[in-house]
């Protein structure tokens, strides 16, 4: 990168030599009313040209770009179209000199017309050399240019220095004359054997919000001159714009520079689908614009005092010190903004969505233009400029986020601040106890030679880490991920957990599990070599500063969590900037169906916190097809980033556990059929139904009912089969540690729940060989028995079809091997390849 911006730097720099040196005569030569107006036909000429033909430009850039060349039926057509919005930015450029400056309108709309005209001819013929990678050619043009440019428009000022029209005609010739040139060779270079096989749908569709954008950013970068000419005179806006200059001229050829080959390297790496190589770029380039910008911004600080005095009339200085520590600031952010954030949107088309980001700048530099800039004009100006540009880079990171993340250099901006601090401190000793006494002229070299010295070194030094970095990436590093689990005590989404991490475990993966304690049942069951980092708080709130410290510090590639609390606490830290995690959201039950059994305070907050956090993070996993529905309907969750992977069960570990014996008599003597039934003791399991469905069973034949688990439910159900009189005929026998021994040697296994996530326990029930009905409820049984097949299906909450159900299926033989091979479909191994899998995918 730093190779390219080397060779484009010339094609920046040269123009803004120019340019800074056009100006400083300028002020010398011409009348400070005639100066004003010099600038105000560049600042509109440049809104105009900027926001109705700049996107041409950038369009053949973005575009024109192939493996065999550049079309050149597809310049062509671009051509056109540029010629075309160059007319309406001649008309454009009339309308706003008559608004600004009618007391000289036609001389101002005359001038304008005519840079207008000349900067579109020749930056366009520019570009074509760029994207023709005739770099060398274009810098040699931009060289050509400003030469000519810098000896007319002088020499004009010198025979007639009332005159600001005859200086800028004069300064025209030069665009038209290299327009020319740079036009032809572009053209000649370009292939006419290729054809155009941009889809102009889309490069329209690329255009026009790319025009409202330019327009807001303009109203960002030019408001202030503007405002200040409407409230003051043409002579203010003059000296104002001499100090404006010095302050931003230098940043923008920099972030120019830099982005003009990065830009054609990130379009080609997002074309081949490289869109982790492009994001790498991205934080690349912020490293290098930032180890210039930052310590480049502390020599021109504090040299300020001594520029314009060796370059500016006296009565320049006061408004460069108040003016340019602002200006500087702002031309920071703009151009962090324009050539690092704002990429992310060309890359992936969505231009639209910088329109709040412009919007909110405008909008803050419009408020600051009227309160302060009738107070303090040219201090007010700055500060429009300055607040709006921050605005527009703070909204233009935060919006992008959803489209890509841009790793923070941290290590790179560090050692640039520090260098900057530095810079600073040496260069005021200088200035204020060594160089005091020495000539102006003479000091301010000395500073400049030493300011080129730190930024050098910065700039060293930022390449040194990247080439580190790329070291490290091409060593072909092992991805970390980590789970967030509440405990491991039992439960379904616990033995998931238990799964999943010691399956990646047994595949060397690195794999961490978080937990906010370590306690429970299955904590003997994990991997032996399985990393394990306890946040000691029962309470996620109180666990949360750790986990966020954690987290940050880490920088895990991925973190996969499960339940509610988790997943709040881990979407609320991806709300943290420059992080390079992707946190995935597991969503195990059915948030609509949940919030509406339990209508408390909690669960209203919790819906509210899905609402707004969790379409903001990298993705979520549904353990069935089911539940994806609410998750996009109700939450906003963008489809494309959600995906179901079922449950996992561990089918040999189940079958091994399932030959153990088991304790409970009516296993035991067998005497008559067990109906079997696992879970949690909770309303969702609808247990209730279950027992009723039982009494309707044995009206007609003997039967005894088994409901495995523990939970608040188990008083009202020990009620209600004691008020049916099933008291001696059903058994709960609480929680154990091997229900699958109860199911392999059961009659028939029901599940009566009102909803579900998954299931986990008819896949469970189906590894044992077992019989299963179950409610075909919302959602998973349905998906797990693949509607029916291996398994019998009756609706929610209806009894007699249970009843009705249980007695066939238990007068049914069953193929037990079919059973367990689709329970197969379901085991740890093929679950662990599709979490892998997305992982890897979400962390490019």
């Amino acid at each position: 990168m730093i190779k390219s911006t080397l060779i484009y730097l010339p094609a920046y720099i040269l123009p803004r030599v120019a340019a800074l040196v056009v100006i400083l005569f300028g002020t010398r030569l011409l009348t400070p009313s005639e100066f004003g107006y010099f600038s105000l036909t560049i600042l509109i000429g440049e809104f105009a040209d900027t926001v109705l033909t700049n996107w041409a430009r950038i369009g053949i850039a973005r575009f024109g770009v192939q493996s065999g060349g550049v079309s050149r039926p597809f310049v062509i057509r671009m051509a056109w179209l540029m010629s075309g919005t160059t007319i309406v930015a001649l008309a454009a450029s009339v309308a706003i000199s008559w608004g600004l400056a009618p007391e000289r309108a036609w001389e101002v709309g005359l001038a304008v017309c005519c840079y207008v005209a000349s900067a579109a001819f020749l930056r366009f013929g520019i570009r074509l050399n760029q994207i023709a990678e005739r770099t060398k050619t274009a810098s040699s043009l931009e060289a050509l240019r400003a030469a000519i440019y810098l000896a007319l428009t002088l020499g004009v000022m010198t025979l007639r220095p009332d005159s600001f029209l005859d200086a800028s005609l004069a300064g025209c010739i030069s665009g038209v004359v290299v327009g020319i040139i740079a036009c032809r060779q572009g053209i000649a270079h370009a292939r006419p054997d290729l054809p155009d096989t941009v889809d102009w749908k889309v490069v329209i569709a690329f255009s026009w919000p790319l025009v409202t954008l330019t327009l807001l950013g303009q109203l960002v970068s030019s408001l202030d001159k503007a405002t200040l000419k409407a409230v003051h005179d043409a002579a203010t806006l003059g000296i104002y714009t001499a100090a404006f200059t010095v302050g931003r001229a230098a940043f923008d050829v920099v972030g120019a520079s830099f982005n003009t080959g990065a830009f054609v390297r990130l379009s080609a790496l997002f074309n081949e689908g490289k869109t982790e190589k492009a994001q790498n770029l991205l934080s690349q380039q912020l490293a290098l614009i930032l180890s210039v910008f930052l310590p480049g911004a502390a020599v021109l600080i504090i040299s300020v005092e001594l520029i314009a005095t060796v370059l500016f009339k006296p009565e320049f200085l006061p408004t460069f010190l108040t003016v340019t520590p602002l200006v500087v600031v702002g031309a920071m952010a703009i151009n962090i903004k324009f050539f690092v954030y704002d990429n992310i949107y060309h890359m992936f088309l969505r231009n639209i969505r910088q329109i709040p980001t412009l919007v909110i700048g405008s909008a803050v530099s419009v408020v600051v233009g009227f309160l302060v800039v009738p107070v303090f004009p040219e201090y007010g100006a700055a500060l429009m400029f300055a607040s709006g540009s921050l605005a527009s880079l703070a909204m233009s990171i935060l919006l992008s986020y959803k489209l890509m993340r841009v790793p923070l250099p941290v290590s790179s901006i560090l050692t640039s601040t520090l260098l900057a601090i530095f810079a600073f401190v040496v260069i005021w000793f200088l200035k204020v106890h060594i160089l005091y006494a020495a000539p102006a002229l003479a000091a301010l070299i000395c500073l400049c030679m030493v300011g080129v010295v730190f930024i050098g070194a910065s700039l060293f030094l930022c390449h040194r880490s990247m080439k580190r970095i790329h070291a490290e990436r091409t060593a072909s590093p092992r991805r970390r991920y980590a789970f967030l689990a509440n405990s491991m005590k039992h439960g379904g989404i616990e033995r998931v957990v238990l799964a999943l991490c010691n399956g990646m475990q047994e595949r060397d993966v690195d794999i961490t599990l978080i937990l906010r304690m370590k306690t429970g049942q299955y904590v003997e069951d994990l991997h032996p070599r399985l990393k394990v980092i306890e946040l000691g708080h029962a309470s996620m709130a109180r666990g949360f500063p750790k986990l966020l410290w954690l987290l940050l510090r880490e920088q895990f590639d991925v973190v996969v969590c499960g339940g509610d609390q988790q997943a709040i606490a881990a979407a609320l830290v991806n709300l943290v900037p420059f992080q390079r995690t992707r946190y995935v959201i597991t969503e195990h039950s059915n948030p609509i169906l949940n919030d509406k059994a339990t209508k408390t305070i909690k669960t209203k907050v919790a819906r509210l916190f899905r609402s707004w956090l969790f379409p903001r993070v990298a993705h979520i996993i549904t353990v069935s097809g089911g539940l994806r529905a609410p998750l996009i309907q109700s939450f906003g969750c963008d489809p494309d980033r959600t995906t179901t992977i079922y449950n996992p069960i561990p089918v040999a570990q189940i079958q091994e556990k399932a030959a153990a014996p088991v304790q409970h008599r009516w296993l035991a003597q067998h005497d008559m059929p067990v109906i079997l039934s696992v879970g949690r003791l909770d309303i969702a399991k609808n247990f209730i139904g279950l027992i009723e469905a039982f009494a309707i069973v044995r009206k007609t034949r003997d039967a005894r009912l088994l409901i495995v688990g523990d939970g608040p439910e188990r008083d009202s159900l020990e009620k209600k089969a004691a008020g049916l009189g099933l008291g001696h005929d059903i058994d709960l026998p609480g929680f154990s540690e091997n229900p699958y021994s109860y199911m392999s040697k059961a009659d028939i296994f029901v599940l009566s729940s009102q909803w579900e996530g998954f299931a986990i326990v008819v896949a469970e029930a189906l590894a044992c060989g077992q019989k299963v009905v179950a409610t075909d409820c919302p959602s998973g049984p349905a998906e797990i028995l693949d509607g029916g097949r291996y398994g019998r299906l009756v609706p929610v909450a209806d009894p007699q079809c249970m009843a009705e159900a249980i007695i066939e299926v238990l007068d049914e033989d069953s193929d037990k091997a079919a059973l367990q091979a689709r329970a197969a479909e379901f085991s740890v191994d093929i679950a662990v390849d599709r979490y892998l899998a997305l992982m890897e995918r979400i962390s490019k």
